[in-house]
C-alpha cells in the first residue's frame, strides 16, 4: 500500500535529478490539501533576509487527468 498523506500535511524531498545550472526546483513532494493532492516544487533563494524557499504548489497532475476523463462522460 502507498503512503497517503493526511489533511494538512505533506512531504519535500531534495531532487537529486536536478541538473546543474538548470531551473528544475531544488526540492520535490507532494502534500494533502482541501482533500486534494498537489505537488510542490521549492527552490532555494539568497535574500535580503538570507536563505528562503521558495515554494509552487499545483494539483497532481494524474487527478487532473481523471476530472478531465469524469468531465467527457
Amino acid at each position: 500500500m502507498a503512503y497517503e498523506h493526511r489533511e494538512g500535511s505533506g512531504s519535500l524531498f531534495t531532487n537529486h535529478k536536478k541538473e546543474e545550472g538548470s531551473s528544475q526546483p531544488d526540492y520535490r513532494g507532494d502534500a494533502m490539501v482541501g482533500g486534494v493532492l498537489v505537488e510542490i516544487a521549492g527552490w532555494k533563494k539568497q535574500g535580503n533576509g538570507g536563505t528562503f524557499l521558495s515554494l509552487n504548489i499545483k494539483p497532481k497532475q494524474e487527478q487532473i487527468g481523471r476530472a478531465s476523463c469524469r468531465e467527457r462522460v
